[in-house]
Parts: structure tokens; sequence; C-alpha cells
């Protein structure tokens, strides 16, 4: 793998389909915190769409709401190596670096 990276999030409806498959009376349905689309980017991978991210930059705190992987590119350590990169952009700003579950 030669390099993830992160793009904004402008059109999910093919990635939410290819995932989960479309229902629209769940997306409807879906609480605030699980999707506000300015807070979410894309996850690539050598190019290619692997997952989505919901990302925070706080005045005191990195906040990693969710981050989800596409079952075909979990355990590659994509995601370990997202994390590691946002734990030591924390480290470098004086923030800290949290998680939190969205319960719905």
């Amino acid at each position: 793998m030669t390099g993830i990276g992160l793009r904004p999030a402008t059109a999910m409806g093919a990635y939410i389909t290819t995932i989960r498959g479309w229902d629209e009376q769940m997306q409807r349905d879906l609480p605030a915190c699980a999707f506000t689309p300015d807070r979410w980017q894309i996850i690539t991978a050598d190019g290619v769409e692997v997952g989505m991210l919901h990302l925070e930059h706080r005045p005191k705190e990195i906040y990693l709401a969710r981050i989800e992987l596409h079952p075909d590119h979990q355990g590659r350590g994509i995601g370990s190596q997202l994390i590691r990169s946002l734990l030591r952009q924390a480290r470098q700003h004086g923030r800290d670096f949290t998680l939190q579950r969205c319960l719905f």
C-alpha cells in the first residue's frame, strides 16, 4: 500500500448503498450525531475509496466520533495507520485525542 489519504465527503449515497444498502426511511430516521456531512471524510488507500470517518478538530482535542472501513479493506492496517497519525497530530498540537461512539 503506497498511501492512505482523506478527502471531504461530498456525496455518500453510493458508498452507503455498497456498504449496507440504501433504506430511505432509515436515512431519514438517523439522529444528527450519526451523520453530519460537513464532518465526514472519505478514506482512500492507493487512490481507492475504502471507508469513511467522522472527525472534528476542536480547540482542546481531536475528536474521532466514528471510523468505518469496507470489509474488503479491513485487517490491512489502514485504520491503525490513521489513528496513529491522529495521535501524532494531537500530541504535536498539545490536544487530547478523544474517541466516542454515538449511541442510537
